[in-house]
């Protein structure tokens, strides 16, 4: 996997597809779109238990060409930590392509190599492989629709897909008309176990 792991609580942003509760609906995509998050990381080590909070940005900031041709969307997510020294603040850019069928994430304009974020339509049950490498694993699946309640609101009817790979999960909740509204990611490591989360805590989308 590439970038993929910080990466999903935004690439859901851009899918669009038809039907009642299309792509649109729940994952509107406009350059200009920006969406704030609370975040938190929890580390808990065999002697000590290290938390960490801060502040998440998402825009998407244009629509361009890649390399290969490719129409996609820029999107940028600055992370900013309270306690930057136990781990940096980062921006991070990456490019989404929307098919009729797919969301495929690439890590810059040269990669050739996508990961699929989302297979269209999404509905209960609905399985994909996200990447495949000799090392490991990734595949999703849409477990159901439920009510979250996250600092910017509750939203009603959200998503909810569980990405799973070795000794990871991760879980996308996606409102109606606004996109990711709550992400969580557990990580079991051999000396640790880490639990990432963000909630939404603001947003404007057209």
């Amino acid at each position: 996997m590439k970038k993929l792991m910080w990466l999903l609580p935004v690439v859901a942003l851009v899918i669009s597809c038809g039907g009642e509760d299309d792509a649109d609906s729940y994952f509107p995509v406009a350059v200009g779109n920006t969406w704030t998050y609370d975040m938190m990381v929890t580390i808990m080590t065999p002697g000590d238990t290290l938390e960490n909070t801060g502040t998440t940005t998402t825009e998407i900031t244009r629509l361009t060409t890649l390399d290969n041709d490719v129409e996609a969307y820029e999107q940028v997510m600055a992370m900013m930590w309270d306690d930057s020294t136990m781990i940096p603040n980062s921006v991070d850019t990456t490019f989404i392509q929307v098919t009729d069928d797919h969301i495929l994430i690439y890590d810059d304009l040269a990669d050739t190599d996508p990961d699929t974020a989302a297979v269209l339509p999404i509905e209960a049950g609905n399985t994909w492989t996200v990447y495949a490498d000799v090392s490991d694993t990734m595949t999703a699946e849409v477990i159901e629709q439920t009510d979250v309640t996250v600092p910017a609101g509750t939203f009603a009817d959200s998503w909810l897909i569980r990405y799973t790979s070795l000794g990871q999960t991760q879980e996308n909740y996606l409102g109606r008309n606004v996109g990711i509204v709550k992400y969580d990611m557990w990580i079991a490591e051999q000396n640790a176990d880490i639990e990432f989360i963000k909630e939404l805590t603001g947003y404007d989308v057209e």
